[in-house]
């Protein structure tokens, strides 16, 4: 029907269903649009920010997906949870898994910096797994610092945008440094 860009993350649990769809439509040699032709975009969760598992999320996605490649691989959100496992959003395996302590506050990893996660994301588009690379929700000073060390600069923010939160200044920001910024719920947020 002409949709060509297809907004994926480990928590919105969609990337085996539309891998499945992927399989089905490509391998019918009567349809006239090929892999090259659309445009996937996933995100690395939260508890996947340790440089080893922004591979193994990424590994995963891929699997699930069923390509050998992603248009765009974005950090999710900018702050790192303690490690759950893998598989989508941790070992428990549900959408917006955060890890909490027994009083329910979140278990976070103080110990991975969005440097670590970035230089690993870098490794993944040297590697050929990923063509871009970006990040989601993420402020003009956290992208201000991954612009500072970045070999890759990111071409994606997607951030949440609408008539009620315009995002002026950071798309002014994200201009003047070549970086896109995609809008999220862009008629706004229930509420």
């Amino acid at each position: 029907i002409g949709y060509r860009m297809f907004d994926c993350a480990e928590c919105y649990g969609n990337e085996k269903a539309l891998g499945k769809a992927f399989k089905n439509y490509f391998d019918d040699d009567e349809n006239s649009v090929q892999r090259s032709d659309i445009c996937i975009v996933s995100k690395v969760w939260n508890t996947n920010h340790k440089a080893e598992h922004v591979r193994e999320a990424c590994l995963n996605t891929l699997k699930n997906l069923q390509t050998d490649y992603l248009d765009a691989y974005l950090i999710h959100w900018p702050i790192a949870f303690e490690y759950t496992g893998p598989g989508p959003c941790g070992n428990d395996g549900t959408p917006e898994s955060i890890p909490k302590d027994s009083l329910g506050h979140c278990r976070l990893n103080r110990n991975t910096s969005i440097y670590e996660t970035w230089k690993a994301m870098e490794s993944l588009v040297d590697d050929g797994l990923v063509r871009s690379i970006g990040v989601s929700n993420f402020s003009s000073i956290q992208l201000a610092d991954i612009l500072s060390y970045a070999k890759y600069p990111p071409a994606i923010n997607q951030v949440e945008c609408h008539a009620y939160l315009i995002q002026e200044n950071l798309l002014k920001m994200c201009r003047s440094k070549g970086i896109t910024m995609v809008a999220y719920a862009p008629l706004g947020r229930p509420g």
